[in-house]
């Protein structure tokens, strides 16, 4: 089989502190032809400087700067910029196993009718430490099987959909073919761009981890969390849409509904009384500390919770959980679906 090129599309916004981590796992694949197109969306730390001391060492680099224009803008005009044949994602703080382009390169070859595929991934602290059961998708979803197929169903505005944005590999002229990444997602810009993939070709998901995201900082998903469900509503109406008369409203130039203020959502939890805002949205990483065993993480987040919400019994609860370890999790999460399900048989 031919070696197509391929483009891995880095959009970078002030990502001085694990960039060199990120391109040096590029660089390193075992498929070797690529084209690393980086394009810096107006950064004001040191990305620049070390871009370009990667570029100095290694042609295959292409770099681009520009004002600040947001993820979905950044993105489409990788997509239009890109070479080749195929283009393969991958954010700028995140890892990726040497293997990982060179598997998903022969799938696809192996595969024509699927037209992007994305792999498992595992979570990685800020200071590298590994996750390794906080994977998503979840090992259920699998149902046993090498890999499985996007469906509509697995998209909901209130959940990630099982398919990590910077482990996508997809091929270029169907990207263009549906139209890019669109810009007026402001988040959610992927979700949109693989249902609409899904119109004409199959998304599949290898049950393979070798991408690790890394999650430091608050995650912007969770603090913002009814600004990114609009955005995800959105991307399943407009796919509704496609499939009951064949275009959608963006596709028609039609207004579309003003989202929440990203503002207005941290001024409400601003507002807690002390000790009463229940850290949620640090939920999850302080789950994913204990499961990658960071100690230093867990002390931090932990603080953090506990500084805001010690007055509430829910901050305990959230800190005691992953205490009983996974397995006691998933006992429990069994049974309350048994209990759930006998409770129904029985109505």
């Amino acid at each position: 089989m031919t070696e197509p090129l391929v483009t891995v599309l880095v959009p970078v916004y002030n990502a001085e502190k694990y960039l060199a981590q990120a391109l040096q796992c590029i660089i390193n694949q075992t498929y070797k032809n690529l084209e690393v197109l980086i394009i810096n969306d107006g950064s004001t730390d040191n990305s620049e400087a070390i871009i370009k001391d990667f570029q100095g060492k290694d042609p295959r680099i292409k770099y681009i700067s520009q004002q600040n224009q947001g993820v979905a803008r950044t993105l489409r005009r990788g997509v239009e910029l890109a070479r080749g044949e195929l283009i393969r994602r991958h954010d700028a703080d995140d890892l990726s196993l040497p293997h990982a382009i060179a598997e998903q390169v022969k799938f696809l070859q192996e595969h024509p009718e699927v037209g992007a595929v994305a792999t498992q991934q595992c979570h990685l602290t800020e200071n590298g430490k590994i996750a390794w059961h906080k994977r998503l998708p979840r090992e259920e979803w699998f149902e046993g099987k090498d890999y499985k197929e996007l469906k509509l169903d697995d998209f909901s505005p209130d959940r990630a959909a099982p398919i990590v944005h910077g482990s996508v590999m997809f091929y270029r002229s169907l990207a263009l073919e549906v139209g890019n990444y669109r810009p007026e997602f402001l988040v959610a810009e992927d979700y949109d761009l693989w249902l609409r993939i899904m119109d004409r070709k199959k998304i599949v998901i290898l049950h393979s981890c070798t991408y690790f995201l890394r999650i430091h900082g608050s995650s912007a998903m969770s603090r913002y969390r009814g600004f990114a469900r609009f955005y995800n509503a959105l991307a399943i109406e407009m796919a509704r849409q496609r499939r009951k008369r064949g275009t959608d409203d963006i596709q028609l130039g039609k207004p579309l509904p003003a989202p929440p203020t990203r503002k207005t959502e941290e001024n409400n939890r601003q507002s807690k009384a002390r000790g009463r805002r229940l850290r949620d949205d640090l939920g999850f990483m302080y789950s994913f500390a204990w499961d990658a065993r960071d100690l230093r993480l867990i002390k931090k987040i932990g603080g953090q919770m506990l500084r805001d919400g010690w007055r509430l019994p829910q901050t305990y609860k959230m800190l005691i959980f992953p205490l009983l370890g996974q397995r006691l999790i998933n006992l429990g999460i069994r049974t309350k679906a048994l209990l759930r399900k006998l409770f129904k048989t029985k109505q």
